[in-house]
């Protein structure tokens, strides 16, 4: 499916447009401006329709029925007035006179979040740009839905949007796109930005935003917070797991073995308990991930001795205690891990990973959490957060520790 001009195009046209655009796009860089004002008041509108009801079968379709009613209103919220405006005044402050757009981007997007690609080309959009999206393999079609609406609200908007599902194995068609660009805008790990590294020439901006890993650090007070605890597994069974904000490991502030092993009995009846209430199935389960944890159950039972980790199986979730301090991914869908960390090796143990790491969920005293906020902060955390708003987005918030807007634009003397 391709977005160009305003309407919709089925792949076949794909080759006729993109030998267009080019021209088109010299035409709209010479001729065109955005009116912001009217950018800011069509994305209003669309919010208040989305927030309304008016897409909520519609993106239920698309996805399969994973959009929440909550995802659904934050959507619309982003997309208010007073967030768009609220977002221009905190991060271009005095500059935004000055802010002027890079010209094209090319936002190269990924798939963990439904309608997150579309929002990256409304942040092109609000600083001027024309935008030129790719799509991700597994996108649902909800993200070109919106940007067509959002164009039907305000037609001047038709020439700075386009949208391409040309698929990442397709080199030349990415190079073809990428070329076309002044920053290219990635969303991905590690190999997809070296990938786009490759594609770019010297002069282009990359404008990073990586697959991030997310933590949740419990102190020893923490570990009988029972309601804050519950909040910690409803995120995780309400994210699968697969935001860069979800909660791939659990740190302990203790060095007790014997401790941690009875919170993770305790913690996965409020797991399970969790995965009951939300009707969580492992059937999104990947089988590959499904055979390794078997396969891990299997190693464990035969072979106690030679493992490092100790596995705690229940309904559909499980929990994983031992390996070493560093962070990395989960299983995802509600199987954790969980690893010993006391507050003074933090930094020691997590200074490697700093640019890996986003949001950091934090379960203690009161007393306790001035101080390891701040530790957090310090070991490579980019946000800290109480366990159920680990995955919340709020006005004027940051991108992985940096503003987005002053990334799209140069400030002119």
């Amino acid at each position: 499916m391709i977005l160009a001009n305003g309407k919709i195009f089925g792949n076949e046209k794909s080759g006729e447009l993109l030998a267009a655009m080019k021209t088109d796009i010299i035409s709209t860089l010479s001729e065109k401006n955005i009116d912001r004002t009217k950018l800011i008041s069509a994305c209003d509108r669309l919010g208040k329709r989305i927030a309304d009801g008016e897409f909520t079968e519609q993106a239920a379709q698309l996805t399969g029925g994973t959009v929440s009613a909550e995802q659904i209103l934050s959507a619309a919220e982003m997309l208010s007035a007073d967030s768009l405006n609220a977002r221009l005044s905190a991060e271009l402050e005095n500059d935004i006179h000055r802010a002027k757009p890079l010209g094209v981007l090319f936002h190269i997007a990924a798939g963990n979040a439904d309608g997150l690609p579309a929002y990256s080309v409304v942040e092109g959009l609000l600083t001027g740009n024309v935008n030129i999206l790719k799509l991700p393999q597994a996108d649902s079609g909800l993200s070109v839905s919106i940007l067509h609406e959002l164009i039907k609200e305000e037609p001047s908007l038709a020439p700075f949007v386009y949208v391409f599902d040309t698929p990442s194995s397709d080199i030349e068609g990415m190079k073809r796109l990428a070329q076309l660009s002044d920053g290219i805008v990635v969303w991905g790990g590690d190999e997809a930005v070296k990938a786009v590294r490759q594609l770019a020439a010297p002069h282009q901006r990359i404008i990073e935003w990586g697959h991030k890993l997310s933590f949740c650090y419990i102190s020893e007070s923490g570990m009988e917070n029972t309601s804050e605890l519950t909040q910690l597994a409803e995120h995780i069974i309400l994210t699968d797991q697969l935001l860069c904000s979800s909660c791939q490991t659990i740190y302990l502030d203790i060095s007790d073995n014997s401790k941690a092993e009875n919170f993770c009995e305790n913690f996965l009846k409020i797991l399970e308990a969790a995965a009951k209430k939300h009707n969580h199935s492992a059937g999104g389960f990947g089988a590959g991930a499904a055979l390794e944890l078997y396969c891990e159950r299997l190693e464990a039972l035969a072979y106690p001795e030679k493992s490092d980790k100790k596995l705690f199986c229940g309904n559909g979730v499980s929990v994983t205690l031992g390996g070493n301090p560093y962070p990395e991914l989960s299983k995802m869908f509600g199987n954790p891990l969980v690893k010993m960390l006391p507050r003074s090796e933090m930094v020691s143990h997590f200074f490697g990973d700093r640019g890996h790491m986003q949001s950091a969920g934090l379960i203690c005293a009161e007393n306790e959490r001035e101080l390891l906020s701040d530790l957090l902060i310090r070991a490579g955390a980019v946000k800290v957060r109480r366990p159920g708003e680990m995955s919340e987005m709020h006005t004027g918030e940051p991108h992985d520790g940096e503003f987005a807007l002053r990334r799209y634009v140069k400030i002119v003397g």
